[in-house]
């Protein structure tokens, strides 16, 4: 079966919506940071990287044609002022509270697709005010050939 890279990208916000405190930003993944109020507590971005064909898979109109697609998770997480140590750790184990959600096997969300985390990067803003955290997941798929 193929499945549409905005079919992946909105199961993947609904499983991280479903997480206690992550709320989906209505900006586009490339316009996190871009205005202020794209930057808040625990406020998600989904967005598609890269999408390739797999080279030993034959490319059919009517199978498809088997893609690797990276999937990337962006969101901030606060940093307290005064427990600067304990907020930032309480950022990671969130990234964890993500990462475990999404390959977690369940459905919908991994029907017809293959979850696998690919890595994480963070970062702390200037002002030591947020953690950026952005999560990589690689999806194995078929994707429509019409």
């Amino acid at each position: 079966m193929v499945v549409s890279l905005a079919t992946i990208r909105q199961r993947f916000a609904t499983m991280i919506d479903s997480l206690s405190g992550f709320d989906e930003s209505r900006n586009p993944f490339d316009g996190y940071g871009r205005s202020p109020n794209t930057v808040a507590h625990k406020r998600f971005m989904v967005g598609i990287q890269s999408v390739t064909s797999r080279d030993d898979d034959r490319q059919r109109r009517g199978i498809g044609v088997m893609a690797l697609t990276e999937v990337l998770v962006r969101y901030a997480y606060r940093i307290r002022p005064k427990d600067q140590i304990d907020s930032f750790d309480d950022g990671l184990d969130s990234a964890q509270t993500v990462i475990n959600a999404i390959t977690k096997r369940s459905t919908p969300l991994h029907d017809e697709i293959q979850i696998r985390f690919g890595g994480m990067d963070n970062e702390l803003s200037d002002s030591g005010e947020w953690m950026s955290i952005t999560l990589s997941f690689e999806v194995l798929h078929y994707l429509y050939l019409t």
